[in-house]
This record gives C-alpha cells, sequence and structure tokens, in this order.
C-alpha cells in the first residue's frame, strides 16, 4: 500500500483528520478583502488603529457578528496585563502591547 493509498477511506475519499491552522494576526485588523490588500493609510495616527483593533474586528465580509480577532493570543506585554475582551462582539479593553505573536500549525501527514 501506498502513501497515498493510507489517506484513503474504504469509499477512496480522502480521510479528514487533523487540518493545518493558523491564529489571528495584527495584520487582520488593517487586511481589506475588495483589493486583497493591508491597508495602513485608512489609518491616520495610532490612536485611530488603536480604536479599530479595540472593536475586535477586521474587515466587515470576514469578521461578520459573531466572528471576532482576539487579541489575547497574539499580543503579548499588554495594558491592561489582562485584556477583557466580549466573546461576541469582540470589543476589547487593550491599550497597548510589548509584542505580536503569530503562529502557524502543520499538520505534516496531510502535506504533500
Amino acid at each position: 500500500m501506498t502513501d497515498e493509498e493510507d489517506n484513503l477511506d474504504e469509499d477512496g475519499n480522502i480521510k479528514v483528520g487533523e487540518k493545518c491552522f493558523s491564529a489571528s494576526r495584527p495584520l487582520d485588523f488593517i487586511y481589506e478583502l475588495e483589493g486583497d490588500i493591508y491597508n495602513m493609510t485608512a489609518y491616520e495616527d495610532d490612536k485611530e488603529l488603536l480604536k479599530k483593533i479595540q472593536t475586535g474586528k477586521g474587515d466587515e465580509e470576514i469578521y461578520g457578528r459573531f466572528r471576532s480577532i482576539f487579541v489575547e493570543n497574539m499580543f503579548g506585554g499588554t495594558e491592561p496585563e489582562e485584556v477583557d475582551q466580549d466573546t461576541f462582539t469582540g470589543k476589547n479593553d487593550i491599550k497597548r502591547a510589548k509584542a505580536a505573536l503569530y503562529f502557524h500549525f502543520y499538520d505534516l501527514e496531510r502535506m504533500p
């Protein structure tokens, strides 16, 4: 049996297992689906960008009513130390951060 055959179920369909996973990242706040760009020019200053981050939302086409960007997993050294973020709306009370983190998990068994 080949590696390719190992990835198929008894009906010949690809087995569904763990998938690759990406965490949210700070750039998600400035990404615009229309045009497929990261647009920093939409924010006149840091205060305006901070207000956007405090919404917990990125592009409205991607982050609708119940989908948010969770800042706790991407920022470190925050003020306040424990950021309070509403699970449903995404609104949060972050004021600053010293570091940003991004991670991506790969399922090596499913990668060609």
